[in-house]
């Protein structure tokens, strides 16, 4: 990923689910939808049936700032159940990546998730991003995170680690 501001979140959490049925939920493209914040009034958009597996795309209509944008990403990674990776095709920013890595831990699932995003370059952009974008993008992924948690059990444990960078 190069040009742009830069953003990206790494997180770590230990929830009761089973390994494959936390592997199910996200890798169900309604999921996504299920774990956005209400003021984002995030739709999955209905087509044919999809088989998931590497390369499937889903396509998405969401509201940002009260616009609606539309989004379709891809999975790029697809090795149920320990390792699954989302990434932008269409959309609002330059690039888009969410990775999520899972593990077993006795009869729990460990789950480690980086995402990252990347916005068009250009001063207005990077303005835009150091005032506004960068605060809605972490408090998005703290609204999913938590969502995660709540559809896939409580937190045995739970860090969370944020960085920012221009490039």
């Amino acid at each position: 990923m190069s040009g742009g501001y830069a953003y990206g979140q790494r997180w770590d959490v230990v929830v009761s689910a089973s390994i494959d049925d936390a592997f199910a939920f996200l890798a169900d493209p309604g999921s996504l939808a299920a774990i956005e914040p209400p003021s984002t009034d995030m739709r999955l958009v209905p087509g044919p049936p999809r088989v998931l597996g590497l390369g499937t795309e889903s396509e998405y209509i969401f509201r940002w700032w009260g616009f609606p944008v539309y989004l379709r990403i891809r999975i790029t990674e697809f090795e149920p159940p320990t390792r699954l990776v989302l990434e932008q095709v269409v959309g609002p920013w330059q690039s888009c990546r969410h990775a999520f890595t899972l593990g077993r831990i006795g009869g729990s699932t460990a789950i480690a998730g980086q995402d990252d995003f990347r916005g068009r370059p250009g001063v207005i952009d990077h303005l835009v991003h150091r005032l506004f974008v960068a605060r809605q993008l972490r408090a998005i992924i703290r609204f999913r995170h938590e969502a995660l948690l709540r559809r896939l059990g409580r937190p045995i444990a739970l860090e969370a680690a944020v960085r920012t960078g221009d490039s």
